[in-house]
């Protein structure tokens, strides 16, 4: 059972309280018909479950029962990735187009390995075969970002993104283009990695705060008034920035908080701090029981909001999301 609409306020009692009664009445049913082999599942988007779980459900220890958060894993996204990237390969015709040696050598000048031009037989249900056989063929294995470091390229999309599909795909569409455009041939040049994921940040950043907007109507102003902040800080120095910008002109400090939380575009730092210029982070996305700000603790903005919010790295970190025991999240399990 889904309820369709595409924007959810919270200032309209009326919707909440009947997404609210969606969930009641999935509950009653199957309390009732369970047993006679009937289930009824109430599917809620994330960006307005929280909300009504807190606030506006009754009883939600009741009626939110084994509830299920259906994301996705870098896994996922990478069989999803290259088996879109496959079938443009083959309805361009690149099968055809070229030698093994031609392929070898266009290889070697964009950093790609390959042995062949073109798999005939894949698993698409083994991630490591997807890697072997279309990432490691057509993709760099390391690029370099925008700070001049070294890091691997399937990480650095990775981490510019929530795990969301549709933000995986049109980062690898604009890259596509790009390289494509830069060399004729679908072997993904470096440069076209680093220059698509710019290219597309605003893009992301404006869906995000749009698929929140009717939650949280002031998350578009709260994040233009953010410009040219620090990339890590203390809570204590996050609420002083925020002092500063005059935040309570349409928005309390607190609210402004947990929207940058829920939103994605803040993460906890983990407690030993940066480690090798890498600051391991845990978003809303990737721990779902959340965090709060307090002025000790230390937090770090994701990199898909480094461009829109302008933000200072002058020692260069690269932020890693991780989840909520602090492991890291693209660790692939091949």
């Amino acid at each position: 059972m889904k309820y369709s609409l595409e924007h959810y306020s919270k200032s309209e009692p009326k919707n909440m309280w009947a997404l609210a009664g969606l969930i009641r009445a999935s509950y009653l049913i199957n309390n009732l018909y369970a047993k006679e082999g009937i289930h009824v599942k109430a599917v809620v988007p994330q960006e307005i479950f929280t909300h009504l779980n807190e606030k506006v459900l009754l009883n939600p220890s009741k009626d939110v029962q084994n509830e299920l958060l259906l994301d996705w894993t870098p896994n996922d996204l990478l069989r999803l990735g290259m088996f879109r990237y496959y079938k443009y390969i083959r309805s361009i015709g690149e099968k055809p187009m070229r030698t093994p040696r031609e392929f070898r050598s266009l290889a070697r000048r964009v950093g790609s390995s390959l042995e062949n031009p073109m798999p005939q037989k894949i698993n698409w249900v083994s991630s490591s075969q997807v890697k072997s056989k279309i990432w490691d063929r057509y993709f760099p294995h390391e690029i370099v970002n925008r700070n001049g470091q070294r890091e691997d390229c399937l990480n650095y999309i990775l981490r510019h993104t929530h795990l969301l599909p549709r933000q995986f795909v049109m980062i690898l569409n604009h890259i596509a283009n790009l390289s494509y455009n830069q060399n004729n041939r679908s072997i993904i040049h470096p440069e076209a990695v680093v220059n698509g994921i710019k290219d597309t940040e605003d893009s992301l950043v404006r869906d995000l705060i749009n698929s929140y907007g009717r939650i949280y109507p002031a998350a578009s102003d709260i994040v233009n008034a953010l410009g040219e902040i620090p990339i890590f800080l203390s809570g204590e120095r996050l609420r002083d920035e925020l002092e500063n910008r005059e935040i309570r002109n349409f928005c309390s400090i607190r609210e402004t908080e947990k929207v940058l939380i829920r939103i994605g575009a803040i993460g906890k730092v983990h407690e030993q701090g940066p480690i090798n210029n890498i600051i391991y982070a845990k978003f809303r996305y990737t721990d779902p029981q959340g965090f709060r700000i307090i002025d000790k603790g230390e937090y770090a903005f994701h990199p898909l909001f480094f461009g829109k919010l302008q933000i200072i790295n002058d020692k260069k970190y690269m932020v890693y999301p991780v989840e909520g025991t602090y492991k890291p999240s693209y660790n692939y399990d091949y």
